[in-house]
């Protein structure tokens, strides 16, 4: 949690921070469960790429990134699918993709 400067997570000890490989999440302490709120983190602190979309999760937050592009949804990841090198089109076999 030390690699998210701006993570709710601490904000008056009432949570804990949890890493996960691309992200984290906040869990509230056991004595703290009625003060803790979910923050939305989809329109303040979300890392995701310009071509994904975020959702926002108890505590957390996800990244996938948009039809057509392909990767973990973080900044930087999402990459443009080549449909036609990959062969996914759906051109006619009389058509140029």
């Amino acid at each position: 949690c030390s690699d998210y400067p701006f993570t709710p997570c601490f904000t008056n000890g009432t949570t804990q921070c949890d890493e996960t490989e691309t992200n984290w999440n906040c869990t509230c302490n056991a004595d703290n469960e009625k003060v803790c709120t979910d923050i939305d983190e989809c329109g303040t602190v979300d890392d995701c790429d310009t071509n994904a979309q975020c959702t926002n999760t108890a505590g957390s937050f996800a990244c996938t990134c948009n039809n057509g592009w392909n990767g973990t949804g973080v900044a930087g990841s999402c990459t443009n699918i080549d449909e036609c090198q990959d062969g996914y089109d759906n051109c006619d076999r009389h058509a140029s993709c």
